[in-house]
C-alpha cells in the first residue's frame, strides 16, 4: 500500500502477452494494470510476488521464468510501471524458479530463495546488492536533542541535509558527507529556536 491508500499486486498469468502483470488498485477498487510481461528480457509469471517497495516509490520483485537466460529474473519498476531488468537466475551459479518475493536485510541487500538449480540443483538462498534510497528507522527528541537513524548500505556515501519551509527547494547540508560501515547510520542536532526543520537523506555513491 502506498501513501495514497492503493494496493500494489501481481498476477501469475494474464496481461497483454499472458505472462503476468503488475497492477494498482485504487481505494473505489479501480485497477490499472502497471506493466504486463513480455516473457522475454523483463521476465514472466511473477508468481506469488509479494513486492518490495522503497522510499521513492520504486518497487522490486521476481519472476519465475524468463529474463535473459529464461529461468526467472529480478527487477525494479517505477511508479509509472517502466521495468528495469537487475539480475537473470542461471540454473548452476544462481539457481531458478524464484518463486517467492524478497525481503530487504539492515544491510540494504536484497535477499531470497530459488525453488530449484545451485549447487545441489535443490535451490539457493540469494543475495542482490542494489543501492535503494534511504529510509528514516527512527525520530526521537529528549532534552533538547534531536536524534534519528536511517538505513544504510556499507561503502555507499550520504549527506543529511535539511530545510524550514517545504515550499523551497535550496536545502543545506547538515555537517560533512558520512561513510557507512553498517545498515543502520544515525545522527542528532540541537533543536534550539527552530520552530520547524525537515531532514532528507541523499545517497551520493551508487
Amino acid at each position: 500500500m502506498d501513501s495514497s491508500g492503493n494496493l500494489y499486486g501481481t498476477t501469475d498469468a494474464g496481461g497483454a502477452s499472458g505472462d503476468g502483470t503488475v497492477f494498482k488498485v485504487d481505494s473505489s477498487g479501480n485497477e490499472t494494470v502497471l506493466h504486463s510481461f513480455t516473457g522475454g528480457s523483463d521476465g514472466a509469471g511473477p508468481y506469488e510476488t509479494v513486492l518490495l517497495r522503497d522510499s521513492s516509490g520504486n518497487f522490486y520483485g521476481t519472476t519465475e521464468s524468463g529474463g535473459t537466460n529464461g529461468f526467472g529474473s529480478i527487477f525494479q519498476m517505477t511508479p509509472g510501471g517502466a521495468i528495469t531488468l537487475l539480475y537473470s537466475f542461471d540454473p548452476v551459479s544462481g539457481g531458478d524458479l524464484p518463486v517467492a518475493g524478497l525481503i530487504q536485510g539492515p544491510d540494504g541487500n536484497l535477499y531470497g530463495t530459488t525453488q530449484s538449480g545451485g549447487a545441489k540443483a535443490v535451490g539457493t538462498v540469494y543475495s542482490l546488492n542494489v543501492p535503494m534510497a534511504p529510509v528514516f528507522r527512527s525520530v526521537t527528541q529528549s532534552g533538547g536533542i534531536f536524534s534519528f537513524t536511517w538505513t544504510a548500505v556499507a561503502g555507499r556515501v550520504y549527506q543529511l541535509q535539511f530545510i524550514s519551509d517545504l515550499t523551497q527547494t535550496n536545502w543545506t547540508n547538515f555537517g560533512g558527507v558520512l561513510n557507512a560501515t553498517n545498515g543502520i547510520m544515525g545522527g542528532s542536532t540541537a533543536i534550539g529556536s527552530n520552530t520547524s526543520r525537515f531532514y532528507q537523506i541523499q545517497l551520493l555513491s551508487p
